[in-house]
């Protein structure tokens, strides 16, 4: 059963967490009060995304919600952890059928106190680590997991977890951040891979709303350079598949795709909060010559 494939396949994830250098600034796999997990599907018991999400204070509620692309809640619920309890959250056994192959974002939090909301009060109790599990492929393909808290949150807190939502997250201290009106970064660095029969997918979500077109760079291995134009069409969660980029050229197989971290000083986006924007970027390359799936956080460069 995926529960207990997922079970066993927390065992070859070492918990810990990645520094922001200047190269790969995200902070995965860290303690926090949430947690927020981008670019999940399922599409039945046999091709699922899961979340290990686990509990580091004693018993308590954690309220999780599962939103598509279109910022929809599909889904929310609770459950019940015990002291360092593990929780197997395997998406094709905790949604319904109408959500199968519906691309999203799923939000944990921490009740450690029990009066149904978050805020300073709530300690940091949550770890989680995801995967894509094809059991067709017997292949399980890591996914990104970014902690968050109260910080992150413009008023301070979630007055109801019942209405809980990743949109009322308006920054993400823990991704690759844009701070108030600064040009802090210069942009996203990720591997694509199209040659053959291998695919790319780029999972790009924000915080902050970021619809809009993109100039970007692509370059091939062999050092050729070409520009074209990335669509970012949703607010917080789009999945690019890069083989069908309009512009891509012939030939560029294999190489990186560079683009600029959206910034409010440019107009890129609203800064509703004042506490600027937050963001988690990967690509999943499908290489079904290795028979396996590759997960690659972007880059960044200051």
């Amino acid at each position: 059963m995926p529960g207990k494939l997922v079970l066993a396949t927390l065992a070859l994830f070492a918990v810990g967490t990645t520094g922001a250098t200047p190269y790969n600034p995200v902070h995965v796999g860290a303690l926090g009060q949430g947690i927020v997990v981008p670019g999940v599907y399922q599409s039945g018991n046999a091709d699922t995304s899961a979340v290990g999400v686990t509990n580091l204070c004693n018993a308590l509620n954690v309220f999780w919600a599962f939103a598509d692309t279109n910022d929809t809640v599909r889904a929310r619920g609770r459950i019940t952890l015990g002291q360092a309890q593990t929780y197997p959250f395997v998406l094709a056994q905790e949604l319904a059928p109408a959500t199968q192959d519906v691309f999203g974002t799923l939000i944990f939090v921490a009740d450690e106190n029990g009066d149904g909301k978050l805020n300073s009060a709530d300690s940091h109790c949550l770890m989680a680590e995801a995967f894509h599990v094809d059991l067709a492929d017997h292949d399980a393909a890591y996914l990104p997991t970014w902690p968050f808290n109260t910080f992150d949150i413009g008023s301070g807190q979630i007055p109801d977890l019942e209405t809980l939502s990743p949109t009322q997250l308006t920054t993400l201290h823990s991704g690759v951040r844009d701070e108030p009106g600064a040009d802090d970064l210069n942009g996203f660095y990720v591997r694509y891979s199209v040659g053959g029969d291998d695919s790319t997918r780029l999972v790009v979500w924000s915080a902050e709303d970021i619809a809009g077109t993109y100039a970007a760079e692509i370059t091939h291995h062999d050092g050729s350079i070409a520009y074209l134009d990335l669509p970012l069409s949703n607010p917080h969660l789009n999945i690019v598949d890069v083989g069908t980029l309009s512009g891509l050229p012939p030939g560029f197989t294999n190489g990186v795709l560079v683009f600029a971290v959206p910034d409010d000083d440019l107009g890129n986006y609203t800064d509703t909060d004042g506490d600027g924007n937050g963001m988690g970027v990967y690509t999943v390359i499908q290489s079904p010559g290795l028979g396996a799936a590759q997960t690659i956080p972007a880059s960044t460069l200051r």
